[in-house]
């Protein structure tokens, strides 16, 4: 499981000014969110459940679903804050635009599901965010819609 989040403390506190203590940051608050979901499906997980996951919208700072960075299925573009830590101000376009779940029987196969777009499926439409969000208009010509596409199984050439 992974979302952008360090394990290493003493990597982290000599290579990087990130600060693993606050509940708040995207990162850190993923990374509980991961936690909770790897103690609670532990013997169960396999591959639909690990999709669905991918795509979870609660938000452990609040306890509430919401579409936001604190989202495993990460929303930066649909967050009032954005993510101070990536210097990504409020309603910024980002977050996950893609989910990948494999076991290990999959990649001893050497495949994997992936799905493009938000993991959850939900769609991401420039013009829509644009009107809403005319700030970053500038980025108009290289923003481009991201539909959620459907989980797709990859396998490596043979």
């Amino acid at each position: 499981m992974g979302s952008n989040f360090g394990t290493d403390d003493s990597l982290l506190s000599t290579e990087t000014t990130f600060d693993p203590s606050d509940p708040s940051s995207s990162p850190n608050a993923r990374k509980t969110r991961w936690e909770q979901l790897a103690s609670e499906y532990r013997g169960r997980l396999d591959v639909e459940i690990a999709k669905t996951l991918e795509g979870d919208h609660l938000d452990v700072t609040t306890g509430e679903r919401s579409a936001n960075r604190c989202a495993i299925c990460g929303h930066v573009d649909q967050d009032s804050i954005g993510v101070p830590q990536w210097n990504n101000p409020p309603f910024y376009p980002t977050g996950a635009v893609q989910g990948k779940v494999t076991t290990a029987s999959l990649a001893r196969e050497m495949r994997l599901w992936a799905r493009m777009g938000h993991p959850c499926g939900e769609d991401f439409l420039a013009a829509e965010f644009l009107a809403k969000h005319p700030e970053y208009r500038w980025q108009e010509k290289h923003l481009k819609d991201m539909r959620g596409n459907p989980w797709t199984l990859f396998q490596a050439a043979r």
